[in-house]
């Protein structure tokens, strides 16, 4: 089985999104969800049911992709080296070079998907459910 989080992978690079989209997902079908059962009133560890899932999901997600975005990091830092040279004749130059742009993509990938995950969170904790 290959290495989903090797370093010539595009999986890396798809990962944030796949991520902020589980969020999203948990997120919105546990709104729904609570309203329509009528479980506005449950409460997990003093907070609502809702209040409660949507910032647990939201830790794990920001974990998740701080880690991702390390990750990328410390893959997209050791070949700085390989700069604008001409990559037709040297496949190690080329290849550095692809390792660099995965890298780079996947990090800002991470960003990107850092700040949706915090903005998916944040109309559920400040407007009121249902």
């Amino acid at each position: 089985m290959a290495n989903l989080l090797a370093r010539d992978n595009p999986f890396t690079i798809i990962l944030a999104p796949i991520l902020w989209s589980l969020h999203f997902l948990v997120v919105y079908c546990t709104n729904a969800v609570a309203c329509a059962k009528g479980w506005g009133g449950v409460t997990v560890l003093g907070l609502g049911l809702v209040d409660f899932t949507v910032l647990a999901a939201t830790v794990v997600v920001l974990v998740l992709l701080a880690g991702l975005a390390g990750l990328a990091w410390s893959r997209f830092a050791p070949v700085k080296d390989a700069r604008d040279y001409v990559h037709e004749h040297d496949p190690e130059l080329a290849r550095q070079a692809r390792q660099r742009f995965m890298a780079l993509a996947g990090l800002l990938q991470c960003g990107l998907a850092f700040v949706a995950t915090a903005f998916v969170a944040l109309p559920v904790l400040l407007v009121p459910k249902c």
